[in-house]
């Protein structure tokens, strides 16, 4: 993951990914349900 965030990465479409992936390994972690689940 990045370990800092620049204007030119927020252009960059790996960075939702990167969020995403972020985001759903921290609700496996935490044991949450799905934030954007269907």
């Amino acid at each position: 993951y990045r370990d800092r965030l620049l204007p030119g990465d927020l252009a960059d479409p790996a960075l939702a990914i990167e969020v995403q992936t972020a985001l759903a390994e921290l609700e496996n972690i935490l044991d949450l349900p799905g934030l954007y689940a269907a």
